[in-house]
């Protein structure tokens, strides 16, 4: 049986990556990667198996198959060419299994890309930019999702509750979101204007002494409320309620805004629970609370007139300076606005006046064709009249109320800036009071009162503690400010131009209507013969 077997010829190789010979795949291997000895022993690679070598090793032996003997030759003779190969590159290191693996995988890389067809220059340098690590992927995308978390609010739907000076109004709350923390992603709750007052307190209450700028809450109106309270007609009254509902909208938006306030559970519970929330006595203005916050505001104006600090931070002596400037042109800017709107009013009622007075005068001229042109131009002022009007409203909730509504927040970090101010204060005084403290303690040790020393003693680490707790809080607010003044800025440079892209937009339309109409009247005049 063995004779009959016939050796295969030589063009016609054995398979060295045959998965059913493991034992030959193996020798061949090794004998690539390790030198090989002049005895023809079978080498030692790092990852053979001493087990499996002896199994090679007794099979070889044992074996005396001539056609077995003649596969042994022809691979005796191959091994003898690649020693001969190998020993011109003798000198050459051999690679590390990791090495290996990676020469490995460019190859594969190399063997797959040469059937892609050709890139650009451009296509080139995009696929070979460096990738991240996953774990700064991850970073990359939760940045990318808190980027993208946002919030809208709006205030809608003004309704009279009750008759007479118990009559009260109350807002539609509306909020639409994609942050996860609220649950869902639509709410609609009902509010009344001493709630918003009462969610400010609370805010200011947790958050002022952080640090953190709470946005300036509309500020009552006793008597423009009682007219609204007294009034039987709604009409008489839409303005304001108008204009206190875009405000209340407007302190809402840039409460959310923050992202610190916005994450609140005062915030959440109130913009989510649609439930009647109890009353807050602390908001009326004529309660006892009312009255106290006045006074407290009074003390706090002369608190901020009569406190004062050597201010070593630079960064905090160029920022008062700016802000108390900004505060001086804003108001001056929006007086000069509210001008403007009162002007425009008046504008429009003259127009509609003189509409009156030419229509007047075309009914009873006796030129037919004088007659119709004065006519039409009696409609075009009715026209002008309502582009006038519609222009002072856009003057006035579009760049006036804006210039108000900062006016406001302008206060608002004026507030923090001499909480500041009273930490430091509160600062100081308690090291002067720990000085005294252990001025007092070394006059005892002096005086040689042993029985009142542990008693000093006691005191000064209390002071030492204040001390300490009180700079730390300093500091603390003076950090935290920092970054509340950088996004301040940014949001409002942001709200400044969108706000004012908006009106200079309505402004342009109204002109391009004023020039349309007049054009359009322009050869009625010309055809009066």
């Amino acid at each position: 049986m063995a004779e009959e077997r016939v050796p295969p010829p030589l063009d016609e190789d054995i398979d060295l990556f045959d998965d059913e010979d493991d034992d030959e795949d193996d020798m061949f291997k090794s004998a690539i990667a390790d030198p090989i000895s002049e005895d023809n022993s079978t080498p030692m690679s790092l990852d053979s198996n001493p087990a499996k070598i002896s199994d090679d090793k007794n099979n070889k032996e044992s074996n005396n198959d001539p056609s077995t003997q003649t596969d042994a030759a022809k691979m005796d003779a191959d091994s003898s060419s690649e020693r001969k190969e190998k020993s011109n590159v003798s000198s050459v290191p051999e690679p590390t299994k990791d090495q290996t693996e990676s020469l490995e995988e460019e190859e594969d890389l190399f063997a797959s890309s040469s059937d892609l067809p050709v890139k650009t220059e451009a296509a080139a340098a995009d696929s070979f930019k460096p990738t991240s690590s996953p774990k700064l992927e991850r970073l990359d995308q939760v940045v990318e999702e808190s980027d993208n978390f946002n919030i809208e609010i709006t205030v809608t739907n003004p309704t009279k509750v009750g008759d007479g000076m118990n009559a009260y109004m109350v807002y539609q709350v509306n909020t639409l979101t994609n942050i996860p923390a609220f649950g869902k992603s639509q709410f609609s709750v009902k509010r009344r204007f001493s709630d918003f007052l009462g969610l400010h307190d609370k805010l200011i209450a947790k958050h002022k002494a952080n640090g953190v700028i709470v946005p300036k809450a509309p500020e009552k109106s006793t008597m423009g409320m009682a007219k609204v309270k007294m009034s039987k007609e709604e009409s008489s009254s839409q303005d304001f309620v108008e204009k206190r509902r875009a405000a209340l909208e407007r302190y809402m938006n840039r409460t959310v805004a923050h992202p610190t306030l916005r994450m609140d559970p005062d915030v959440r519970d109130y913009l989510t629970l649609d439930t009647d929330l109890p009353k807050s006595s602390a908001t009326s203005a004529l309660s006892t609370a009312g009255v106290l916050r006045l006074f407290g505001k009074m003390g706090d104006a002369v608190t901020k007139l009569s406190s004062s600090m050597t201010e070593t931070d630079q960064w905090f002596e160029e920022k008062i300076l700016q802000i108390e400037n900004m505060e001086i042109q804003i108001k001056k800017l929006h007086e000069s606005s509210e001008m403007l709107v009162i002007r425009r009013h008046v504008s429009a009622q003259n127009a509609t006046l003189l509409a009156k007075a030419l229509a007047s005068v075309a009914g009873c001229d006796e030129h037919t064709n004088l007659s119709q042109v004065m006519a039409k131009l009696a409609q075009l002022e009715e026209n002008l009249q309502q582009i006038t009007e519609e222009q002072a409203d856009s003057d006035f909730f579009t760049f006036s109320e804006l210039l108000k509504d900062y006016i406001g927040q302008i206060s608002a970090v004026k507030d923090v800036f001499a909480e500041r101010i009273k930490m430091h204060k509160a600062w100081k005084e308690a090291e002067a009071m720990l000085t005294k403290k252990r001025e007092a303690k070394v006059k005892l040790e002096l005086a040689n009162k042993r029985e009142k020393i542990p008693q000093a003693d006691k005191e000064v680490q209390e002071w030492e503690s204040t001390v300490d707790k009180n700079e730390q809080s300093f500091n603390k607010i003076s950090s935290a400010l920092k970054k509340e003044m950088a996004g301040f800025d940014k949001k409002r440079c942001k709200d400044f131009k969108a706000n004012l892209v908006n009106y200079l937009e309505k402004l342009l339309n109204n002109e391009e209507q004023l020039i349309a109409h007049w054009e359009k009247f322009l050869p009625e005049a010309r055809s009066i013969s």
